[in-house]
């Protein structure tokens, strides 16, 4: 699974903390923060979306797992992926995490907040006029240079202009910032009909998650965690390629023993899909 995400040339990436229980000491054990990370592609690329367990978050993580990758990448602004050589991965950013900012300026700067989430839901509804079919990428193309890059460049004037004024530690500033220190990052997706605006199917897919921890609560091992995101990425693959996953799994557990070893990406949920007719 993870091979198939990374050979698409465009992988959508994000992480959640978890609590993991430490192993080896005496109840009661204390408890540690560890990560889940996802990778997943749009929708139009397949159903493929990988989870992995860490016992943290820092940098190496992502360095050991992008190690051989080479093409686009969207995630968040997370510093650990300032280590990854730019020219082999083209790095893109969200905008629904800038547009976020500042919804959340809208207490202290309602005018201002209320023109950029204006402008940002203009960039919306021009990629929506467009099929998001693969057929129309040349419609998507120039629908981007001639109407959405002038929109960009419009706004970053705006906020140029804002910023020279705005303290930088409020709720604007701070939106200005990020909005300005990602422009690069945020604008790439014009250059190419292929690439997102944003990181929504990566947030989707680890949402389960953030909702989920409330009930279990946390890792009882490290295994534990491995295992669990093995199903999860088995669970998440077979609800986009809308499979039955209580199907999927009682039927493969059933032939998996017998099943040969080079013969593995036939029980891949879309697959099993194509082949259970």
């Amino acid at each position: 699974m993870k091979a198939k995400i990374l050979a698409g040339g465009l992988v959508h990436h994000d992480d959640t903390p978890v609590d993991l229980q430490a192993e080896g000491m005496a109840f009661p054990r204390s408890i540690k923060e560890a990560r889940f990370w996802v990778s997943t592609v749009p929708a139009r690329e397949g159903p493929w979306t990988y989870f992995q367990f860490t016992t943290s978050r820092e940098a190496h993580h992502v360095d050991r797992f992008f190690k051989d990758y080479c093409g686009s990448l969207m995630t968040d602004d997370y510093a650990g992926y300032g280590h990854l050589p730019e020219a082999q991965i083209m790095q893109l950013r969200c905008w629904v995490h800038a547009r976020r900012k500042f919804f959340e300026a809208q207490g202290s700067s309602p005018l201002e907040a209320a023109e950029v989430l204006e402008r940002i839901r203009l960039l919306y509804k021009l990629e929506a006029s467009v099929d998001s079919d693969p057929l129309y990428d040349p419609q998507r193309a120039l629908m981007r240079q001639d109407l959405a890059k002038p929109q960009l460049t419009d706004l970053r004037l705006r906020l140029e202009e804002w910023a020279g004024r705005t303290p930088p530690k409020s709720p604007l500033g701070k939106a200005i910032f990020y909005a300005l220190n990602n422009w690069t990052y945020l604008i790439r997706y014009v250059e190419n009909p292929r690439l997102p605006l944003d990181n929504n199917v990566a947030e989707q897919a680890i949402r389960p998650v953030a909702l989920g921890r409330k009930n279990w609560l946390f890792m009882g091992s490290e295994r534990g965690g491995q295992a669990a995101a093995v199903y999860m990425t088995l669970i998440a693959t077979c609800k986009r390629a809308q499979v039955n996953s209580y199907e999927y799994f009682r039927d493969i557990f059933g032939r998996i023993l017998s099943h040969s070893s080079q013969k593995l990406d036939d029980l891949l949920p879309d697959a099993w899909k194509v082949n259970s007719g």
